[in-house]
């Protein structure tokens, strides 16, 4: 029951923090969109693009930061799981769009990113005090 009190607030930080990671690259993204005021395909893969060049930067510092703590003895299940991770999202993203449409071409990837973030934060927050 006691660890039932700890991990409760733990899992609070941690939906929260993630909230604030997603929506980090998702208003850079929004940002972007509104700054050109309309909207078509050539924006939405322009705006997803910067948001996807950010996440992906501070992914690799998220991985490195992994690196260092108690996971490092099984790093590599967390690099065989990236790995796979990035398989996924490249079959997923050509699905969509090949049959949701071409906008999703960078859309997805963007997205999959901002999924990704939150189940890095969730380990992080997890690992490091």
């Amino acid at each position: 029951m006691r660890a039932l009190f700890i991990a409760f607030p733990l899992l609070l930080i941690a939906h929260f923090s993630n909230s604030l990671a997603a929506s980090l690259y998702e208003t850079v993204y929004s940002d972007c969109v509104q700054s050109f005021g309309t909207i078509n395909n050539s924006i939405v893969f322009q705006c997803s693009e910067k948001a996807i060049e950010m996440a992906e930067e501070d992914m690799q510092i998220k991985i490195q930061r992994l690196r260092d703590t108690r996971l490092a003895k099984d790093f590599r299940a967390f690099l065989e799981a990236q790995r796979n991770w990035r398989n996924y999202s490249s079959i997923q993203c050509d699905l969509q769009t090949e049959y949701v449409g071409s906008p999703m071409f960078k859309y997805c990837p963007m997205m999959m990113l901002i999924d990704r973030h939150k189940e890095l934060d969730i380990l992080l927050e997890s690992l490091i005090p």
